[in-house]
């Protein structure tokens, strides 16, 4: 799967060399879409199938903590490359990184596949409630960082690159000192943890209007959404098996997409309506959500596998 998805992603770049018109670029976007939703899901689940059961959670951590490394390089990459050739040398260094991406692959373990077995749902169930709950939790994240730039420009800020830049340190750190807190405290009280962070950390932000309460804000909001999705991906492949731990994590992380796709729309209406803390203020309201789904849907059916495991 990562493989298929690195070549697919720098064909993707390909199509972009050539394009001359939108419909060709959008054509690239839907590869590239592909491609990063192939390997984040085979990338996970690989990390997983390496994994003893007890230390998953410690697991997905350490692989999330390589995307985020990702998301930060790429952009200063693609600068550099720009600044020193052009948009055509960004797109060709991005295809050249995806086919060594893609040599990478071959050289990991392989998991043996299951002719015989029948094949795996295209939405498995394991992962629509963990995914609900992510995409809750995300709403609540995407919402600081889609306007907090415009929020430190009423605050008087000439840049905020200092506030992503602590946002970054803050979930490389969770994940990096504190990857073992998913599976010491379990997935159910880890992601109630990291949900009020995310509640607490948008209320700081729309109650304290001052660049040290959007600091604050900015660092407490980042540190709960680093801890939520490592904290729900032991719960995804709890009980699933092997060959279809792939469908699992797929149907979970296509909840995170939706969820980018819809916040800007969602809450760009209330910015519209009541400012940019109103929407951190719904970012809150999404927070308690997510907690009332996780504690009421979500977490009877982990205790429930749980009792059954310890009576086996």
């Amino acid at each position: 799967l990562m493989i298929v998805g690195c070549l697919v992603g720098s064909a993707g770049m390909g199509v972009q060399l050539l394009a001359g018109s939108l419909p060709v670029v959008l054509v690239s976007r839907l590869l590239l879409g592909a491609a990063q939703a192939a390997v984040m899901t085979g990338s996970t689940t690989l990390a997983i199938d390496l994994s003893p059961v007890e230390r998953r959670g410690e697991a997905s951590s350490y692989i999330l903590v390589a995307f985020h490394i990702g998301l930060g390089l790429g952009p200063v990459i693609g600068e550099f490359v720009l600044h020193h050739s052009s948009y055509d040398g960004v797109w060709l260094m991005i295809g050249l990184l995806m086919l060594g991406g893609a040599l990478v692959a071959t050289l990991l373990p392989r998991r043996g596949g299951a002719p015989d077995a029948p094949p795996s749902p295209l939405f498995h169930p394991n992962g629509v409630m963990p995914g609900i709950v992510i995409a809750i939790g995300m709403m609540s994240f995407i919402s600081f960082s889609s306007f907090v730039p415009l929020y430190g420009e009423e605050l008087g800020l000439a840049g905020v690159g200092l506030v992503f830049t602590l946002a970054s340190v803050g979930i490389a750190l969770v994940r990096l000192l504190g990857g073992k807190l998913p599976d010491l405290l379990g997935p159910i009280t880890s992601s109630t943890v990291a949900l009020v962070a995310i509640l607490g950390g948008t209320m700081v932000l729309s109650a304290w209007h001052a660049v040290p309460g959007l600091y604050l804000g900015v660092v407490v909001v980042a540190c709960g959404g680093a801890l939520l999705m490592p904290a729900l991906i032991p719960l995804v492949v709890d009980g699933v098996e092997p060959q279809r731990r792939s469908s699992a994590m797929a149907t979970f992380t296509m909840f995170i997409d939706v969820a980018v796709a819809v916040t800007g729309y969602m809450f760009g209406v209330v910015a519209d309506l009541g400012g940019y803390r109103a929407t951190f203020v719904a970012g809150g309201v999404t927070a308690v959500v997510g907690l009332v789904v996780l504690r009421t849907a979500l977490a009877p059916r982990a205790y429930r596998r749980r009792e059954v495991e310890l009576a086996a």
